[in-house]
């Protein structure tokens, strides 16, 4: 039992750190959508009142001091998914490999079952369902940590093309190439990314050694 406990404890514990760190960074663009659409209000204020660049943008100390915290939180929220991914990357790379093995094997003696003991075959089909349905939520949670991180890319694309000021474009422009640089993920021991990608290879390892095995029997039983 204590395997599954332990195996338990860092599903909770790892879904919950990826899952709060999502949060903050969905409501950081939320933010970056705010000073986007207060900027849009203001240019069309402007070009009705055919004064265009002379009526600052409520203040442009304001918008540099708000996209300043922002930017300051987006690298803040970068820095905790590392700390986070030096923490968990061995163990998801142990649990993922496990899972792994231990699906194929589920999968394997549920083929032997057929046409057998049903009891059996309930209970290894149970099994692999549950390590499946573990492994998709371990998986999208981490999934929905990157996918959030993306999505600041454009909205300060969106920025780039309507700021005036030079200097607030050219640091937002900075932004842009640091963010090419360092994209936040959780990764399995710096092996690979573990998305929503990872299932889709998982899914055909296992199909894969699945038809290996069942073929390996069959031409032993020939």
């Amino acid at each position: 039992m204590l395997p599954y406990f332990n195996g338990s404890s860092l599903l909770v514990h790892f879904t919950t750190v990826a899952q709060n760190i999502g949060q903050r960074f969905r409501a950081l663009n939320v933010k970056i959508k705010e000073v986007v659409t207060r900027k849009n209000v203001v240019r069309w204020r402007d070009r009705c009142q055919g004064d265009l660049y002379t009526v600052p943008f409520d203040g442009n100390n304001t918008f540099a001091c708000d996209m300043e915290t922002l930017m300051s939180t987006y690298w803040l929220l970068c820095d905790a998914v590392h700390h986070a991914n030096v923490f968990y990357s061995h163990q998801l790379l142990a649990v993922i490999s496990f899972l792994l093995v231990n699906i194929t094997c589920n999968l394997y003696y549920s083929y032997l079952e057929i046409g057998g003991n049903i009891l059996d075959l309930c209970n290894l089909l149970l099994w692999s369902s549950a390590q499946i349905l573990y492994l998709v939520w371990m998986i999208t949670s981490s999934t929905s940590v990157s996918e959030a991180a993306d999505e600041i890319k454009p909205l300060i694309f969106e920025l780039i093309n309507i700021e005036d000021d030079l200097s607030h474009k050219q640091e937002l422009k900075m932004f842009v190439l640091r963010l090419e640089t360092y994209r936040p993920r959780f990764t399995a021991f710096d092996i690979f990314e573990v998305n929503n990608q990872t299932l889709t290879t998982m899914a055909g390892l296992v199909m894969t050694y699945l038809v290996i095995l069942i073929q390996f029997r069959q031409d032993k039983s020939d």
